[in-house]
């Protein structure tokens, strides 16, 4: 998996494209992790999702 860095403006909304090499494309988990560390002291959001793209607003500058 790659581990891809994007910098977030305050209130700006993000759309996340998933490409599964199988499974179920009808349910996509997403966990969007907090800083530079993925661990669960760092979850910012956790979601299941119908569909491979997400879009989401933040509230802080990250």
């Amino acid at each position: 998996m790659e581990n891809k860095t994007n910098y977030i403006q305050e209130g700006q909304e993000v759309t996340f494209s998933a490409q599964l090499e199988r499974g179920d494309r009808r349910l996509t988990s997403w966990i969007i992790y907090k800083g530079n560390q993925c661990d669960d002291n760092h979850i910012l959001v956790e979601k299941e999702h119908i569909g491979t793209e997400f879009s989401f607003t933040f509230e802080d500058i990250g």
